[in-house]
Protein backbone atom coordinates (compact mmCIF):
# COMPACT_ATOMS: atom_id res chain seq x y z
CA UNK A 1 0.00 0.00 0.00
CA UNK A 2 3.03 2.45 0.47
CA UNK A 3 6.06 3.54 2.28
CA UNK A 4 6.60 5.75 4.87
CA UNK A 5 9.94 7.43 6.56
CA UNK A 6 10.19 8.69 10.48
CA UNK A 7 13.76 10.01 11.62
CA UNK A 8 12.96 8.19 15.69
CA UNK A 9 12.92 11.39 17.29
CA UNK A 10 10.12 12.75 14.60
CA UNK A 11 8.24 9.87 15.35
CA UNK A 12 8.75 9.33 19.23
CA UNK A 13 7.45 13.69 19.03
CA UNK A 14 4.64 12.48 17.23
CA UNK A 15 3.43 9.51 19.37
CA UNK A 16 4.20 11.49 22.62
CA UNK A 17 7.03 9.59 23.79
CA UNK A 18 9.46 12.34 23.47
CA UNK A 19 10.37 11.69 27.37
CA UNK A 20 9.79 7.85 27.43
CA UNK A 21 12.17 5.11 25.90
CA UNK A 22 15.63 6.64 26.02
CA UNK A 23 17.19 3.27 24.38
CA UNK A 24 15.93 2.39 21.04
CA UNK A 25 15.76 -1.50 21.82
CA UNK A 26 13.34 -0.36 24.33
CA UNK A 27 11.13 1.66 22.16
CA UNK A 28 11.37 -0.87 19.23
CA UNK A 29 9.88 -3.67 21.71
CA UNK A 30 7.51 -1.82 23.48
CA UNK A 31 5.91 0.52 20.61
CA UNK A 32 7.09 -0.90 16.96
CA UNK A 33 6.48 -4.65 17.95
CA UNK A 34 3.48 -4.00 19.91
CA UNK A 35 2.06 -2.01 17.46
CA UNK A 36 3.15 -3.93 14.49
CA UNK A 37 1.42 -7.14 16.39
CA UNK A 38 -1.71 -5.45 16.87
CA UNK A 39 -2.53 -4.33 13.62
CA UNK A 40 -1.96 -7.88 12.39
CA UNK A 41 -4.72 -8.95 14.97
CA UNK A 42 -7.27 -5.79 14.88
CA UNK A 43 -6.84 -4.16 11.57
CA UNK A 44 -6.97 -4.33 8.06
CA UNK A 45 -3.54 -3.35 7.37
CA UNK A 46 -0.20 -4.62 8.74
CA UNK A 47 3.60 -2.90 8.36
CA UNK A 48 6.87 -4.29 8.47
CA UNK A 49 10.02 -1.55 9.18
CA UNK A 50 13.45 -0.96 8.57
CA UNK A 51 15.75 0.47 10.48
CA UNK A 52 17.89 2.83 8.72
CA UNK A 53 21.63 3.24 10.50
CA UNK A 54 23.30 6.32 11.05
CA UNK A 55 27.16 5.42 11.10
CA UNK A 56 27.51 1.99 12.30
CA UNK A 57 25.59 1.33 15.52
CA UNK A 58 22.46 3.87 16.20
CA UNK A 59 19.06 3.48 14.13
CA UNK A 60 18.53 7.60 12.73
CA UNK A 61 15.41 6.58 10.54
CA UNK A 62 12.50 3.77 10.23
CA UNK A 63 11.48 2.89 7.07
CA UNK A 64 7.73 1.61 7.30
CA UNK A 65 6.36 -0.50 4.75
CA UNK A 66 2.12 -0.70 4.66
CA UNK A 67 0.58 -3.43 3.24
CA UNK A 68 -2.97 -5.14 3.11
CA UNK A 69 -3.49 -7.70 6.09
CA UNK A 70 -5.14 -10.25 4.39
CA UNK A 71 -4.65 -12.97 7.03
CA UNK A 72 -7.00 -11.64 9.59
CA UNK A 73 -9.33 -14.47 11.15
CA UNK A 74 -13.58 -13.79 10.81
CA UNK A 75 -13.60 -13.90 14.70
CA UNK A 76 -10.70 -10.73 14.31
CA UNK A 77 -12.50 -9.20 12.05
CA UNK A 78 -15.72 -8.87 14.12
CA UNK A 79 -17.51 -11.50 12.45
CA UNK A 80 -18.89 -14.36 14.79
CA UNK A 81 -18.00 -17.47 14.87
CA UNK A 82 -20.16 -20.27 14.24
CA UNK A 83 -17.70 -23.12 15.86
CA UNK A 84 -17.42 -21.33 19.31
CA UNK A 85 -21.58 -21.06 19.72
CA UNK A 86 -22.90 -23.69 22.60
CA UNK A 87 -23.86 -27.06 21.09
CA UNK A 88 -25.26 -28.40 24.79
CA UNK A 89 -29.22 -28.06 23.65
CA UNK A 90 -29.28 -30.44 21.49
CA UNK A 91 -31.33 -33.78 23.14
Amino acid sequence: MGKRTFEVEELKQILDLEDKYPLYGSFKARVLNKAKDDLIKHSDIKFDFEELFEGTRSVKKILFHIKKNNGRSEMDSGKENPAAEDTNDAP
